[in-house]
């Protein structure tokens, strides 16, 4: 995030994304940073009130070299299975989502862990998006996710020797569920179509 230059508008991101679903009362909300490490900055235990917004923010920074983007998955299911059990008297057919804010850049080396991961989410009713953060305005290179471009090598089976194939990054991100938003003035809509989509899921998945 911070070579990217998306830092700002990400944490703008945030906070009307944690303001919106503390107003929608969708049920408890933690919080969690994420890079080379996954540090807990809010709770589920903790209401998320009026307060909890510059405490919550004062774990967030773009120090970490590099984001495992593998490991934050592993540890939310964890997290959503400790707040499942501590929960008295939960459905079983509770569902849980996690909205993940970044640039979306993970190395194509985690790719299949995460889709792997993912299933393995989605089995215990936990729906994992990503909200791509692409600010290309102050992006460093100035280029948006949507026109980055892999190089891979694939074996050719007629001759034996490996191709270069260039793919557009997108065509493989490992979520199934992701939205990019380019201004934070976007987000409402984008939320309220994210959430309406979710909804359905569940009622499609509880019939």
């Amino acid at each position: 995030m911070g070579e990217s230059g998306s830092g700002s508008l990400a944490f703008e991101t945030l906070v009307m994304v944690s303001k919106s679903l503390s107003m929608l009362e969708v049920g408890e909300i933690c919080v969690v940073g994420f890079g080379e490490n996954v540090n807990v900055a809010h709770d589920f235990d903790t209401p998320f009130s009026s307060d909890a917004g510059p405490k919550v923010f004062q774990h967030f920074g773009f120090e970490q070299k590099r984001t495992d983007v593998t490991k934050l998955v592993r540890e939310s299911i964890e997290l959503f299975r400790n707040a499942r059990a501590k929960a008295s008297g939960s459905p079983a057919d509770l569902w849980q989502m996690e909205l993940i804010i970044s640039d979306g850049v993970c190395d194509s080396s985690e790719h299949e862990p995460i889709r792997r991961l993912l299933r393995e989410a989605l089995e215990e009713r936990i729906m994992m998006v990503f909200v791509i953060v692409d600010d290309v305005r102050n992006k460093k290179k100035g280029e948006s996710v949507m026109d980055l471009k892999e190089a891979k090598f694939v074996k050719n089976e007629e001759t034996g020797r490996s191709d270069v194939r260039i793919e557009r990054y997108l065509d493989t991100f490992p979520f199934q569920y992701y939205l990019i938003v380019s201004d934070v003035k976007e987000l409402p809509g984008v939320l309220a179509t994210l959430l309406r989509q979710w909804f359905a899921e569940v009622v499609d998945s509880s019939n």
